[in-house]
């Protein structure tokens, strides 16, 4: 089974590939779970793959509700309450409704899941029937209880993913207690873009990275930090870390970390030029940015490999934040005349430049 293609990173995917890496069977289940474009009856049949390798493999205890259990029987479980769950949502049942949303390209260009509020449908297949866009989740919700099943699939039909709420069977989100640590080809500095559809907003999916919970001592170092041991926090400089504490914190996140400790600690900076450095996970959502980008982050990714040194990140920082306010400035007085403007101490020649943008 080629487990690379569940990969939802395409710059992870081929990286994996370039070195030959081996997944172990809780990392393989993982990926092949957290896979967004990938049918649910293919991830079954690896599931079933993964049962035939590793009869006797074992996943020991994690947090939560997640036991001590054969690695067969935990996904000979999943792949049952997943099937059972996909038949409940498209049975019909006379004290439920069903709602949908669509994945698709909105009047600025950008693809997002859009909710259509106001439309309930008394049966599966006429919710179905009534959807658009390049995929589409519909919701099943019960009256008078708390339940709800959703179902994500491609246009077509074909199933996707189930979801469901409310019900504490602790199978659902039992992969939610997995920490997994496989490597990237991600270096202190990159620009990276989340691939997950709900960080639909372009400041949401530009990080600068700083920092990923997988990187180990060695790591660490090759990335330009610089081990401070146990030094106060609030004294340290930005690339200072206390490299012991990192690695009891892996040893830790191995045996009882789940995917919240999946992250990468980056940088935003938004159009008005706020500057944000904050944890985003899991790490294995993100691939190299290739779309246009604040020219500010640019200058900040520079100075973060040591490209550039401190003032010039400044002096750009400044530059590129002045001039991003001009533009935005420039065009809320298109609506004026030129008589207006020179009113108010544009000048003619200004005045001009304008009305060629």
């Amino acid at each position: 089974m080629d487990y690379y293609k569940f990969l939802n990173s395409k710059d992870i995917r081929e990286y994996l590939i370039k070195i030959g890496y081996k997944f172990t069977p809780e990392e393989a289940a993982f990926i092949v779970h957290d896979a967004r474009n990938i049918s649910l009856a293919d991830k079954h049949k690896a599931y079933r793959e993964l049962i035939a390798m590793y009869p006797d493999h074992i996943i020991k205890k994690r947090r939560g509700d997640f036991d001590t259990q054969p690695l067969s029987e935990f996904l000979s479980k999943i792949i049952k309450i997943e099937d059972e769950y996909v038949e409940e949502c498209k049975s019909a049942s006379s004290d439920a409704v069903y709602s949908y949303s669509a994945y698709t390209q909105c009047l600025d260009g950008k693809m997002r899941w859009i909710e259509d509020k106001d439309l309930l449908f008394g049966s599966f297949g006429d919710c179905l029937s009534a959807t658009d866009g390049e995929k589409v989740r519909i919701k099943k919700r019960y009256l008078g209880r708390r339940k709800i099943i959703e179902l994500t699939m491609l246009n077509d039909g074909t199933v996707l993913s189930v979801n469901a709420e409310y019900i504490s069977d602790g199978l659902i989100e039992a992969f939610g207690w997995f920490w997994i640590g496989i490597p990237t080809p991600f270096r202190r500095g990159d620009i990276l873009m989340s691939t997950f559809e709900e960080s639909d907003s372009f400041e949401q999916k530009i990080v600068v990275l700083n920092d990923m919970a997988t990187w180990e001592s060695k790591e660490l170092a090759e990335n330009g930090f610089v081990d401070c041991g146990d030094k106060p926090r609030e004294s340290r400089r930005c690339n200072e870390l206390d490299f012991n504490a990192r690695d009891r914190n892996i040893k830790k996140w191995r045996e009882y970390g789940d995917v919240s400790d999946m992250y990468l600690l980056g940088y935003m900076i938004s159009e008005s030029g706020d500057v944000f450095l904050d944890t985003f996970a899991p790490y294995l959502d993100y691939e190299f940015s290739t779309e246009p980008t604040n020219k500010s982050v640019l200058a900040l990714s520079a100075f973060m490999k040591g490209e550039i040194t401190e003032d010039l990140l400044l002096n750009a920082y400044k530059y590129h934040t002045f001039d991003s306010a001009r533009q935005r400035m420039d065009e809320s007085l298109f609506q004026y005349s030129k008589q207006g403007l020179a009113m108010v101490g544009i000048n003619k020649s200004d005045a001009e430049d304008l009305e060629k943008h």
